[in-house]
């Protein structure tokens, strides 16, 4: 079997205000791609990036199409002692990304992960989908808390056998006025449901699996995206659905213990 390796990541770069931390590049197409990377795949990104942070790329990454803009979604990340995370936008997005401008023929699958409503409706996409649900649902407002909005997503997504997985938190699936009868309607064979520090649940046609980690790390920024394109990865190349949830979520783990430190030292 030939394996598939050349993923598509949609979306914004940020820059991640952190305590004690500073100032650092972050956004899906940095986690996602590096959790393709570091599983043997060729992460490709369609982005933005502020000018400043274009030396700052890893290597890693190829570029289909990176737009160079003044400004790209920046947020504060402030962490209670509960886990819980307030997220505050401190700088808007220039532009948005046109998504229709993706070809699909030389890739294998897409991720489509927005962080504050940066991409158009999306079009019909003729290869498997993963689909992050936060920057639909978000309600993005300059020097304001991110708050999740009720938002219809059934009206951005057309009906189609390529949405292959879907991946939200607990409060954003709530934001989303779907369940999983109407995600599995649309297509969706596979839902990523995440719980902050109690881990995730798999949910499939007749399936449910229940992960929770062994241990928590000290880094907790992008574990969302980590999950999400570990997980896509290893169910494009034929992985079950059982072990690529085990996978899935001890990568998780050493990402956010010791992985994120071999990102951000390359």
């Amino acid at each position: 079997m030939k394996i598939k390796t050349k993923i598509a990541i949609v979306g914004s770069f940020t820059i991640d205000l952190l305590t004690n931390k500073g100032e650092r590049l972050g956004g899906p197409p940095l986690y996602s791609g590096f959790a393709i990377y570091m599983l043997g795949g060729q992460p490709i990104i369609y982005s933005m990036i502020e000018k400043k942070y274009k030396q700052t790329l890893p290597s890693f990454l190829s570029k289909y199409r990176l737009e160079y803009v003044n400004s790209i979604p920046t947020f504060e990340l402030i962490y209670n002692q509960d886990g819980t995370r307030k997220l505050i936008l401190r700088k808007k997005n220039e532009k948005n990304l046109d998504i229709s401008l993706i070809n699909c023929r030389d890739i294998d699958g897409i991720i489509i992960n927005p962080v504050c409503k940066e991409l158009n409706t999306l079009p019909k996409i003729t290869k498997p989908v993963a689909i992050d649900i936060q920057g639909f649902v978000r309600l993005c407002e300059p020097n304001k808390e991110v708050k999740i909005i009720q938002h219809d997503i059934s009206s951005i997504f057309t009906k189609s056998k390529n949405l292959a997985i879907f991946h939200a938190n607990y409060q954003e699936i709530g934001g989303s006025k779907m369940d999983l009868h109407k995600l599995y309607d649309m297509g969706f064979n596979e839902i990523l449901i995440s719980y902050d520090e109690d881990g995730f649940i798999l949910h499939s046609k007749g399936l449910t699996v229940n992960y929770r980690p062994s241990r928590i790390g000290e880094y907790k920024v992008g574990t969302g995206d980590i999950l999400l394109a570990s997980y896509f990865i290893l169910r494009l190349n034929g992985t079950p659905v059982s072990k690529a949830v085990e996978v899935s979520g001890k990568f998780v783990e050493w990402f956010s213990s010791e992985g994120y430190r071999l990102l951000f030292h390359r």
